[in-house]
């Protein structure tokens, strides 16, 4: 071959003259049609920020709103009716219709609780312990005296395998029970 044959701008056929320049032109629109194009493309790009940023301000307004409605409303009490609401205070003295046995003073004093327990008969004993750990869980919140109280009911149970009363368990006791069953060699 030679250096003719390798060049790019000879042509493939043989007495050609080549493709015009002209031929890869593409044809322009009318100027008038261009114009028109330009300006409502353009509109639509430079709002497009615009309408994002309202429709976040108007989500971010909304939430607000929900959030203000819904502390207005709770704040009026017309959210909650008290007829619906039972307080602890009435719960554990519809379970012990005498009340409460341990005065506030004896739950905030754990040495002067732990010498009434043990100085109690057994029954009383266990009723103590409950309604200790109880009110400590259910008033005060108390999760580590609760937890105290609870596991010395369950010891004084293990001993004296009596059947307990029909009062419901909390969350805690239940728990507490179903570890200890857990941890028997004897369970299953």
């Amino acid at each position: 071959m030679n250096s003719q044959s390798n060049r790019e701008d000879t042509p493939l056929i043989d007495g050609g003259d080549g493709i015009p320049p002209e031929a890869f032109r593409v044809p322009l629109p009318p100027e008038a049609l261009r114009a028109r194009l330009l300006a409502r493309t353009s509109a639509r790009v430079r709002a497009r920020p615009r309408w994002r940023r309202l429709i976040l301000g108007g989500a971010l307004l909304c939430a607000y709103a929900g959030g203000a409605g819904s502390m207005a409303l709770l704040m009026s009490g017309e959210a909650v009716r008290g007829e619906d609401v039972v307080t602890v205070v009435e719960r554990l003295s519809a379970e012990s219709p005498e009340g409460p046995r341990l005065p506030e003073a004896l739950l905030f004093d754990s040495e002067a609780l732990a010498r009434r327990v043990a100085a109690a008969p057994q029954e009383e004993r266990l009723a103590l312990l409950r309604e200790a750990g109880d009110r400590y869980l259910n008033e005060w919140g108390d999760t580590v005296r609760a937890v105290g109280c609870y596991r010395r009911l369950l010891d004084s149970l293990e001993a004296d395998a009596k059947p307990e009363t029909g009062v419901p368990d909390t969350w805690l006791l239940a728990s507490l029970k179903a570890s200890r069953q857990k941890e028997r060699p004897d369970a299953n």
